[in-house]
């Protein structure tokens, strides 16, 4: 069996050497838990090493070990980066009295800080990062979900800063009365109701939509397949963040994940006359 083009021969040493240290050097037996655990680890910095372009070309030449050492350096480097992103996000962050976001953010991520092993559980992600993001990377563990995750907060946290807080609670109120409580992405929901105001050629901080609104949104839409809405959404969303956000394409191709699920949101509301519960405010 081999392992990231390892053998279980050359792996094994990498695995007695860290379990060496693991005990502190006082005895060479551990548990068959902790045993797999260390191999894991192991594994798991093998694997940063593989997936990082600045090591790709040289992994080729690394025995087990080294590529052991480089992953390992690689892991302790996100987990500074991570500590810095979280410094700057912490600093304005607002979590809109969204419960689950705030668990998550100001109480979840300093745990994990606090508690992540570089060393021996780099690959444990401790938390369940509950809230839900746009570009959860599910199939990632350890500081690669973390980073990730804190990523994709911070855009959302970039998105919704240029609007009051006010209003922005008017349009989570608007969507459910104890939207507080919801396991929801909150930037979906402030994000379609402002698809709205652009399909519409509305002011964002303008009147609220009305029955005419919702009429002529039915024009625009009625007859669009589902796919030729998802276009015409992209389309709006491209002019959102070109005219509020200096066309930050990172911050474009991450809403753009919203795009597909909205979209049919959309085509079933058109469907019931009930575009009044995607476009709030």
């Amino acid at each position: 069996m081999e392992q990231f083009g390892y053998t279980l021969e050359e792996l094994m040493p990498v695995t007695a050497e860290l379990a060496a240290a693991f005990t502190g050097h006082e005895h060479s037996s551990v548990t068959y838990e902790n045993a797999q655990r260390l191999m894991e680890a192991v594994l798991y910095c093998i694997n940063e090493c593989e997936k990082n372009s600045s090591y790709a070309l040289r992994s080729d030449h690394f025995d087990a070990k080294e590529a052991y050492q480089c992953g390992q350096k690689i892991v302790i480097e996100k987990a500074k980066e991570l500590h810095k992103l979280y410094q700057v996000l912490i600093t304005d962050f607002d979590d809109y009295g969204c419960d689950c976001l705030k668990d998550t953010i100001v109480h979840g991520i300093p745990v994990f800080l606090q508690r992540y092993d570089t060393k021996f559980a780099p690959q444990e992600t401790l938390l369940t990062l509950d809230y839900p993001v746009l570009d959860d990377a599910v199939s990632s563990s350890g500081i690669d979900r973390v980073l990730e995750y804190v990523r994709c907060v911070s855009l959302e946290q970039q998105f919704l800063r240029p609007f009051d807080r006010a209003y922005v609670i008017g349009i989570l109120r608007s969507y459910h009365e104890k939207y507080e409580i919801l396991i929801e992405n909150i930037c979906v929901i402030v994000l379609q109701n402002l698809i709205g105001h652009m399909m519409l050629d509305k002011p964002i901080h303008g009147r609220e939509f009305d029955s005419e609104d919702f009429a002529h949104a039915e024009i625009i839409l009625k007859d669009k397949s589902g796919e030729e809405i998802q276009i015409y959404l992209v389309r709006m969303l491209h002019i959102l963040v070109e005219r509020y956000y200096g066309s930050d394409t990172t911050l474009y191709h991450y809403l753009c994940r919203a795009i597909l699920d909205m979209a049919v949101r959309i085509k079933c509301s058109l469907q019931n006359h009930s575009l009044d519960k995607i476009f709030l405010i």
